[in-house]
């Protein structure tokens, strides 16, 4: 592999040769790969350009479905959550059996798959809070609920030191994923003490449009927050939150 020397270093591509930095100095390649003309319409490409559009429009649905949780998503999310959103909305593609190859579409798709999907892999809800959880849509009344039986926070959350209450929040959304819209809605506890008193049953009541024809998600966060001098911040990282979709019904 040739080596650059002297007391200039090169970076970047001129005509056929890219010059770049690796471990042990500068060193410079051949430019390779293939002519993005020639992917766009070589037959021989059609894979790759099929492969391509179905990404982008997983990559398209993460991006949806992200803006329309982003009211509670951005106290929650880890940083690798577009990149794993893309991925699974990627697997749901390939599940079109409606369409051909390169064609194929999110809606069409096993959206079940994003029930348990987790919007923070370092804090699950399963592991942040230990009560049992039910959730359910009723498609024609568009009435999405989540229900949480009583119980007491000191035993049944995974408490993260500084933490003097939570908040318990149940987001649902209507995606249309064809035309890139959504709509959403919110219910919220409120700030509740983290102490050894049980709390009472949480009973979480959200309305979506009626009789919708799209796809409808519904997910469940929990966020811990310090009081101080009778005020409530949320804690210096947002890495204890936890955020999970607790149900989906897809559009028939």
């Amino acid at each position: 592999m040739p080596s650059q020397t002297g007391i200039i270093t090169v970076r970047g591509t001129t005509g056929n040769t890219t010059f770049y930095k690796r471990k042990n100095g500068f060193g410079m390649r051949a430019k390779g790969g293939v002519d993005a003309k020639r992917i766009q319409n070589d037959p021989a490409f059609i894979r790759t350009r099929e492969n391509g559009h179905e990404f982008g429009r997983a990559a398209a649905a993460g991006k949806l479905l992200r803006n329309a949780l982003n009211s509670v998503l951005k106290q929650v999310a880890d940083n690798q959550v577009g990149n794993r959103l893309a991925s699974l909305f990627n697997r749901v593609i390939k599940t079109d059996t409606l369409n051909n190859r390169g064609e194929r579409k999110v809606p069409e798709g096993e959206l079940g798959f994003f029930k348990g999907f987790e919007f923070n892999a370092n804090s699950p809800l399963s592991t942040t809070l230990y009560a049992a959880v039910t959730a359910a849509i009723d498609r024609a009344s568009g009435a999405a609920t989540v229900t949480i039986p009583a119980f007491v926070p000191e035993k049944y959350l995974a408490t993260p030191t500084g933490a003097t209450h939570y908040v318990l929040t149940a987001i649902g959304a209507e995606v249309d994923f064809d035309n890139g819209t959504s709509v959403h809605a919110l219910s919220s506890s409120g700030e509740m003490p983290i102490s050894g008193q049980e709390m009472p049953p949480v009973n979480f009541v959200i309305d979506l449009p009626p009789n919708s024809t799209k796809p409808l998600f519904l997910a469940l966060c929990i966020e811990f927050v310090q009081e101080v001098n009778g005020r409530f911040y949320g804690l210096s990282t947002g890495q204890f939150n936890a955020m999970s979709m607790v149900a989906v019904d897809k559009a028939a």
